[in-house]
């Protein structure tokens, strides 16, 4: 609704501050806060989870971004598009597993036990996602299907070129009401969040927080993407195979047999 917040005067050049990257950037400070908190706890130094979550939003950054260039490599004229991530154009997935590589590589180098530090952030993922979504509805990305005039829930967006949800290229008729798709998953990950950050007071295994994190963030957004209007319709979309894949993984990590939680924290004050 708000693409762009305010600008920022510098010198001769006007910088504008969009949503987006805002509500991305609060959503992350706001879970590192949350991480840190829950990692002295459990007696895990903070500064460590600092460096993983750090690299992990590094590694996110280009993941999310180069499945997105992948999945719509027709929205790039040229190569400096794909540098211009503030206006929007991440594939959460994508941003998943670059989050998850680098941050695996630095919580080897910092000698942590690896499901014990998932744990420990993957309720401020879940946080994280949340502000993400919000951010997605203020810009206008990832909307959903269009619903009956008469829907109380349906979101009418701004015209072009404030945004560009009716725009030609998406052969929606301008004032169409929408499904709020961006706001029904925010609420979904609020929930997840809250869930999670029971659940880990309450973990018997390492690895357990990271399990059901898979298991019900793969479920939610394999129902929301039915409600997507932004993807050709009739067939899975790429993001609910990978939810199919993460919701096998989740099943493999609870059937595997792993460590007790308060014995990996007793390991990771060792290291």
């Amino acid at each position: 609704m708000h693409d762009i917040l305010f600008h920022i005067r510098f010198g001769s050049a006007d910088i504008p501050i969009h949503s987006y990257g805002v509500m991305i950037m609060v959503g992350f400070l706001l879970g590192l806060a949350v991480a840190r908190w829950r990692a002295r706890k459990v007696l895990v130094d903070p500064d460590h989870i600092t460096d993983v979550a750090i690299w992990a939003l590094l590694g996110g950054i280009v993941g999310a971004r180069a499945l997105y260039v992948i999945e719509y490599p027709e929205e790039f004229s040229n190569i400096g598009e794909v540098f211009k991530i503030w206006k929007g154009g991440l594939v959460f997935y994508g941003g998943f597993i670059g989050a998850v590589l680098a941050g695996l590589i630095v919580i080897k180098r910092r000698q942590l036990q690896a499901l014990n530090a998932l744990d420990i952030l993957v309720p401020s993922v879940a946080l994280g996602q949340a502000f993400g979504r919000i951010g997605c509805f203020l810009r206008g990305c990832c909307y959903g299907v269009p619903v009956s005039p008469d829907a109380w829930y349906g979101v009418r967006f701004p015209l072009p070129p404030d945004c560009d949800v009716y725009s030609p290229a998406t052969g929606i008729p301008p004032g169409t009401p929408l499904f709020p798709a961006q706001l029904v998953s925010s609420l979904n990950l609020l929930i997840l969040f809250v869930a999670l950050s029971f659940f880990w007071r309450h973990r018997k295994r390492m690895g357990d927080v990271l399990a059901l994190y898979l298991l019900l963030e793969s479920v939610q957004r394999f129902a929301v993407e039915f409600f997507r209007g932004d993807h050709t319709r009739g067939q899975l979309s790429p993001a609910q195979w990978v939810a199919i894949f993460m919701f096998f993984a989740a099943l493999a990590i609870f059937v595997t047999p792993r460590l007790p939680a308060t014995q990996a924290d007793n390991r990771t004050n060792r290291a």
